[in-house]
């Protein structure tokens, strides 16, 4: 603990009892004012204290855990929507991959009708190469 934690609190209650002890406007000794402007002061610095070093770091704290929580959930949504998405890509390469082959395939048929053809064209004496 600080310095400020062992006198501030002290000063505080010296302060108030010295208020409640007075009584009424007349301060004959002329003590009061100062004492009250101190322990006012006092508590001020205590409050000060307690929130810097009390009450900013649980917030701060908080703020962080809820932040981190946020983010987490962030990255796991993202993470769903990319696996979403390769099985989407996945299926469509798929029936990309079906087409080729049907294209393949026919490229095949064709060619292998064409070379019939030429042969049988060339049989016939049709083509003469």
């Amino acid at each position: 603990m600080t310095l400020l934690a062992y006198v501030v609190p002290p000063l505080g209650a010296i302060g108030l009892f010295v208020l409640a002890q007075t009584s009424g406007p007349s301060d004959p000794s002329g003590i009061v004012a100062p004492v009250a402007n101190l322990s006012a002061t006092a508590i001020l610095i205590w409050y000060v204290w307690y929130n810097q070093t009390r009450t900013l770091p649980g917030i701060t704290k908080d703020h962080k855990d809820a932040m981190l929580a946020v983010v987490s959930e962030f990255k796991s949504e993202v993470a769903a929507e990319r696996s979403q998405c390769l099985e989407q890509h996945k299926e469509s390469n798929g029936k990309h991959e079906t087409t080729h082959r049907a294209v393949a395939n026919l490229h095949q048929e064709v060619t292998l009708h064409r070379a019939l053809v030429d042969q049988g064209l060339k049989r016939d004496g049709v083509i003469n190469k």
